[in-house]
Order: C-alpha cells, then sequence, then structure tokens
C-alpha cells in the first residue's frame, strides 16, 4: 500500500530516483533539512510498498498579518509514477495544512509545462503574480495565488 507520510532525515538518503529528474529542482541537505526543522507538517513524502520514494512535497509558511502565507518550494513526483495524481494530492495537503494554520493563499513557482496541471485543481481562484522567464523554452515561471472558496 501507498503511504503518505511526514518526510524524515533518512528520505534525504533515498530520493535521488526523484531529485534526478531533469524537471525537478534540487537543493543542498542544509536546505532541506531547514525545512524539516522549520516547517515538517509542510514536508510530507509518497512511499511505495517497498520503500522507493514516489514523490514529496516541500513547503513554509511565511509573513505577517495580510502577507501570511503558504509557499509550495517543491513538488515533485517520480517519473516511474506520475499520472497517478500524486501531485494533486500533495497539493491538497499542503492546502490542508495551510488551512489549520491560517493561511489562505498559496504562492507557488509554476512551470508552463504544469499550468494545465493546475488548471485542472478547480476549487483554486488562480491569479497571476508575475512572469520570470528563465529559458526560451520550457521554464517560464509563473507565479500564482491560490484562493480557497
Amino acid at each position: 500500500m501507498t503511504t503518505i507520510r511526514p518526510f524524515t532525515c533518512e528520505d534525504m538518503l533515498k530520493f535521488n530516483n526523484v531529485n534526478l529528474d531533469p524537471l525537478t529542482e534540487t537543493y543542498g541537505l542544509s536546505f532541506y533539512t531547514q525545512y524539516l526543522a522549520h516547517w515538517p507538517e509542510y514536508f510530507q513524502v509518497v512511499e511505495s510498498p517497498s520503500g522507493e520514494i514516489m514523490g514529496y512535497i516541500m513547503g513554509k509558511a511565511e509573513g505577517h498579518g495580510e502577507n501570511w502565507h503558504g509557499h509550495v518550494t517543491a513538488l515533485t513526483v517520480s517519473p516511474d509514477y506520475r499520472r497517478l495524481g500524486l501531485a494533486a494530492t500533495l497539493m491538497n495537503i499542503l492546502e490542508d495544512v495551510s488551512e489549520k494554520t491560517g493561511v489562505l493563499q498559496i504562492l507557488s513557482p509554476i512551470t508552463i509545462k504544469s499550468w494545465p496541471r493546475y488548471m485542472k485543481l478547480d476549487h483554486l481562484q488562480l491569479q497571476i503574480q508575475g512572469l520570470i522567464c528563465i529559458s526560451n523554452d520550457i521554464i517560464i515561471i509563473q507565479y500564482l495565488y491560490f484562493f480557497y472558496d
């Protein structure tokens, strides 16, 4: 049975199958441990019955007052486990955690290639905050706020 659980330090020794994917943004180990220490509830992993990491989401809550918001830092699923709805499930978990901490909006960098997947999340209202062009083709990042109904 597939398990969704909190990310642990041991997972950093097992997530190469996910992080070696060219579409996945990777960070140094200290970055992952910083998130794990500060925002453990925003850091979740999906694990296969064999113990393989299938995907994970890493996020945080930040800001003050009206600027209090959630942030998706990384959301990735191994190529072997895509098209199973795991990313949407992880996003729903992050939304639930955010709602419990009083977050009403989530900031997420989104590539043009993944834009259609976000459009399927019909319970969200999308507002484009800005565009950053990293290359001429695929990696245009759009900053969006998700507002809950």
